[in-house]
């Protein structure tokens, strides 16, 4: 059985594999990465959450411009919309929807022809997404369960790149929840009910409600008794800004 690891792997080698190919076999090899997406769960919910909501025709109107006298890519700098610029392009390139000819001589025009812009497009275009990609996938597999060990990937809510941190809360506090609710007394209702409502806005990536949270989380009634994730929960609130210092 393939790993997450090794599929995120074969993903780069398939983009590399491409950046070395002739020209001629140029959208074989590219349809070739993007099989790699259908075979791993982890890539394919990458690319499912990072497409939703990006219309494919405004990403390349935002990110493949003209100054006036001459038409470029400008890369985003956002992951999610690279992520999605890339497969649209990608894939539309594959299918032959595109036309690859036209495409590498208006944007990614060589000095050598089109033998010349294949390598600038697979330099600047191909290597930098299949990075992009690895990144993502790396930040996702690396949002560890704190009991277990175990990769947690929210599979209803997929996690926003820009707030990986929110894995890292989700964990601490459905941890929490279950020493609560494993202790025999109901002294700690209120942290209860603090700690489900930061963990139903974690799942929901609603950022907006974890400042008046967390100061609750803060002040909740809590003693000795009860093992609980505080230190590092307000350390993590605290070092994203949620709380002040």
């Amino acid at each position: 059985m393939i790993t997450r690891e090794q599929s995120v792997k074969r993903f780069c080698e398939k983009a590399e594999e491409a950046a070395a190919s002739s020209y001629l076999f140029a959208t074989k090899k590219i349809a070739e990465m993007l099989d790699v997406i259908a075979t791993s769960r982890i890539l394919f919910e990458i690319f499912d959450f990072c497409c939703a909501g990006e219309d494919a025709d405004q990403l390349r109107k935002d990110f493949f411009i003209s100054d006036g006298t001459h038409d470029f890519f400008c890369a985003p700098k956002k992951s999610k919309q690279f992520v999605a610029l890339g497969f649209y392009v990608l894939k539309d390139i594959a299918d032959g929807i595109t036309d690859f000819n036209a495409f590498l001589t208006k944007y990614f025009a060589g000095d050598e022809g089109l033998l010349h812009g294949y390598e600038v497009f697979t330099a600047n275009f191909i290597i930098p997404f299949s990075n992009t990609v690895k990144n993502v996938a790396e930040n996702v597999m690396s949002a560890q369960d704190i009991q277990n060990g175990k990769i947690t990937v929210f599979t209803q809510e997929k996690p926003d790149i820009d707030l990986q941190y929110l894995q890292g809360l989700h964990a601490f506090i459905q941890d929490e929840i279950r020493k609560i609710e494993l202790s025999s007394g109901g002294e700690y209702y209120e942290l209860l009910i603090v700690d489900k409502a930061i963990l139903s806005a974690a799942e929901k990536l609603d950022v907006d409600a974890l400042p008046p949270l967390a100061v609750a989380y803060k002040y909740a009634p809590r003693n000795k008794k009860l093992e609980t994730n505080y230190k590092e929960v307000i350390e993590l609130l605290t070092d994203h800004g949620i709380l002040k210092r």
